[in-house]
């Protein structure tokens, strides 16, 4: 679903372009977009524009062109230009609602998937296909319930084992996991070798060593012949093989799923550690900015929960969203969206734009408030903007979680994130050389602001939750609540990869599984510490 769709189909009006034919355009359009010459395209829509710039065909062929080069900010502003010229152009809507996707602007996603179905033509696969992009759009703006039954429309229309599978996933987040089961069964009853399918299935699924399911996963992967499905299985097997006690499988079924991840991805570290650099920068920069105090107190008081994926943020939100004076909101896209340029060195640091971060940001979030003094905005890597968020925000409230370091980094090895954002998490040596940057910069805000950073050790949340979570509560200044000591009865979606793990009641040990690993585990990772290591 993350690709283009091609507006070929869509009507084009011949007599505003006498000097070529519909067919030559096409023909020549059709094969820039075979070929992925993205740039060619482009130029080709430009030159086409100077002449009729007011074009929805060529305005929808320069979308496509952009998105294809991943500027997607320019791509929605074609696609917007080309609904204001045809609003009935359905190709352009469905764009539209996918570069919005991929710009984390899920209402506008959803808003404009909404449109696509109200004009989708009267076939049952558009329907379908507007449908489940609505579903798509509603997942990402966490209205699960709402996704549900756009998925259901869709597979009412033309049944497919894409959207069953994403119906899988809806149910999964809700918790109504022998639903998601069911689901991933039809995906697969439809198609047997769709190893999304049989990933969610394994998510869920409870499995013995003679289950059939796994000798269908063995079968498909010895006889897979794509990088992807290899990928799906070799993730969905490991998770099998591990619960069944079989590590050394395990083990080597997750090396070669994580190599062909960080293969598809492209990874450098360099990158990161670039990234990371630039964040030391902007921090000294923000350091020397003044700044007035706000006028007045914002109205909803934002709540970050930041570290490292798999360090507890998604137990820590249900934790806090038992409380009647706190929305949990979850991973909010509004910090990086507002401030991400700025810390990374790709605007400059003025009080103007510090004080624009802080209006976007409050005025975002108080959607989310549903009521509530405080909204829990549980990203994790929201620890890069820590000291932006300091400066224009005094009032927020930062809880860091952290975990055994070992812990951490082979929680998110196993993982496999369906986003392409963490691609750091497919190699041991590149998830520890991360996580010791992330460490470094973690000590230094926590110098710089003692005060301000509320530091939650998971693994003592794990083993004595009735004394953490009332120090915790009491640590933002509110009254302890007994729901907050009840996260797993939290009947709210949570979209994360714990999804499953955040419903059942707090345990402790989870952090020592990846000892069942150790005789298998060479390079930079046994350098880590264990336990508690950032002060």
């Amino acid at each position: 679903m993350n690709a283009p769709l091609f507006p070929l189909a869509q009507p084009f009006d011949t007599a505003q372009m006498p000097d070529v034919s519909l067919t030559t355009i096409k023909s020549n359009l059709r094969d820039l977009v075979d070929q992925a010459q993205w740039d060619r395209l482009q130029s080709r829509c430009n030159d086409l524009l100077a002449d009729h710039p007011q074009n929805a065909f060529i305005l929808s062929c320069l979308g496509v062109a952009q998105f294809g080069q991943g500027h997607f900010q320019s791509a929605r502003l074609s696609f917007e230009m080309t609904l204001a010229q045809d609003p009935q152009n359905h190709l352009a809507a469905m764009n539209l609602a996918k570069t919005c996707l991929k710009l984390k602007d899920a209402p506008a996603a959803v808003f404009a998937a909404q449109q696509a179905t109200r004009i989708a033509a009267q076939t049952a696969e558009t329907l379908a296909a507007s449908q489940r992009l609505l579903g798509l759009a509603q997942s990402a703006a966490q209205n699960i319930p709402a996704a549900i039954e756009a998925y259901l429309r869709a597979n009412d229309h033309a049944p497919c084992p894409t959207t069953w599978t994403h119906l899988g996933d809806a149910y999964r987040s809700l918790g109504q996991l022998e639903k998601a089961e069911q689901s991933y069964v039809q995906a697969l009853t439809l198609t047997p070798d769709f190893t999304p399918a049989h990933l969610g299935l394994s998510t869920v699924h409870h499995y013995t060593a003679d289950d059939p399911h796994l000798e269908t996963m063995v079968y498909l992967l010895q006889h897979a012949s794509t990088a992807t499905a290899k990928r799906d299985l070799s993730f969905a097997l490991a998770r099998v093989f591990e619960t069944l006690g079989a590590f050394e499988t395990a083990f080597i079924l997750l090396h070669q799923a994580n190599a062909l991840r960080k293969s598809e991805l492209g990874y450098d570290p360099s990158h990161d550690r670039q990234r990371f650099d630039a964040l030391h920068k902007s921090a000294d920069l923000l350091q020397d900015i003044p700044l007035r105090p706000p006028e007045q107190r914002a109205e909803v008081t934002p709540i970050f929960v930041v570290g490292m994926p798999r360090s507890g943020t998604s137990l820590t939100q249900r934790i806090l969203a038992g409380h009647s004076e706190i929305s949990g909101a979850g991973e909010l896209p509004y910090a990086a969206r507002y401030g991400s340029d700025l810390v990374f060195g790709r605007r400059d640091v003025t009080p103007e734009a510090v004080q624009e971060f802080r209006d976007n940001y409050l005025t975002s979030i108080a959607a989310h408030a549903q009521g509530a003094a405080y909204v829990v905005d549980k990203m994790p890597q929201n620890f890069n903007l820590l000291a932006l968020i300091i400066k224009a925000i005094p009032e927020a409230i930062i809880i860091h979680t952290t975990r055994d370091a070992k812990a951490t980094c082979w929680s998110n090895y196993k993982q496999f994130f369906s986003s392409t954002g963490l691609q750091y998490c497919y190699d041991l040596n590149d998830i520890t050389a991360y996580y010791k940057d992330y460490t470094n910069l973690m000590q230094r805000w926590m110098r710089e602001f003692p005060d301000r950073i509320i530091a939650l050790d998971y693994d003592a949340l794990t083993i004595d939750p009735d004394r953490q979570i009332p120090m915790l509560i009491s640590a933002l200044g509110l009254e302890m609540q007994s729901a907050c000591l009840r996260p797993h009865d939290d009947q709210g979606a949570m979209t994360t990869a714990s999804a499953v793990q955040v419903r059942q009641k707090i345990y402790a040990q989870s952090s020592d599984k990846w000892r069942a690993y150790a005789p298998y585990i060479t390079g930079n990772f046994h350098d880590l510490p264990e336990g508690y290591v950032i002060p």
